[in-house]
């Protein structure tokens, strides 16, 4: 990777599912510097960032629909390598938004406290489903998943999904659980 030196800064706890493996671990094993603050406004992890000549991160969907105009867009362009979004769907308009503002997509990934990390996605493209996991359906249409990550053979969702040619693609939950930012 071109910034394979780059710090990692994020919105998302360490103690979350998502923030452990990606705000902690993946840093730690590929050797790059970890900003260790919670940054839960998008000008604080605008402030910190500019402190690096180029960064990641690691971040939920509500905070960046947060992002708004108030940024220095110009200066995080080409700054921003990479972003990761995890908790919840990034509405299409904000990954397209941020595309345009700073020249890349952020990378969603998709998973639960269950089932770990179980794919990732860019824009409004099918998930796809991360090595050694496979997804199928039960007979309701929930996403099913067999993960290295969980103990029982396979993990039953309550999302509605789709199995496409080149993965699957989420319908909402089949459940009345409600995901608020």
């Amino acid at each position: 990777w071109p910034d394979a030196r780059s710090p990692v800064l994020g919105s998302v706890s360490a103690q979350h599912m998502y923030g452990l493996p990606f705000r902690v671990l993946w840093p730690l094993c590929a050797g790059r510097q970890i900003d260790r603050r919670q940054r839960l406004y998008p000008e604080d992890l605008q402030q910190a960032s500019l402190r690096h000549a180029t960064f990641t991160w690691i971040a939920s969907p509500a905070l960046l629909r947060r992002l708004g105009e108030r940024l220095d867009w110009p200066q995080l362009r080409g700054r921003l390598t990479r972003i990761h979004s995890s908790g919840g769907a990034l509405p299409p308009e904000v990954s397209d938004d941020i595309e345009r503002l700073l020249g890349i997509r952020p990378t969603e990934i998709y998973g639960s406290s269950e089932t770990g990390a179980v794919a990732w996605r860019t824009g409004a493209a099918d998930w796809q489903p991360l090595p050694g996991v496979a997804a199928s359906l039960n007979d309701e249409g929930a996403l099913r998943v067999q993960s290295p990550w969980v103990n029982a053979a396979e993990q039953q969702t309550a999302d509605g999904a789709e199995i496409t040619a080149g993965g699957f693609r989420l319908l909402g939950r089949l459940d009345r659980i409600v995901k608020v930012g």
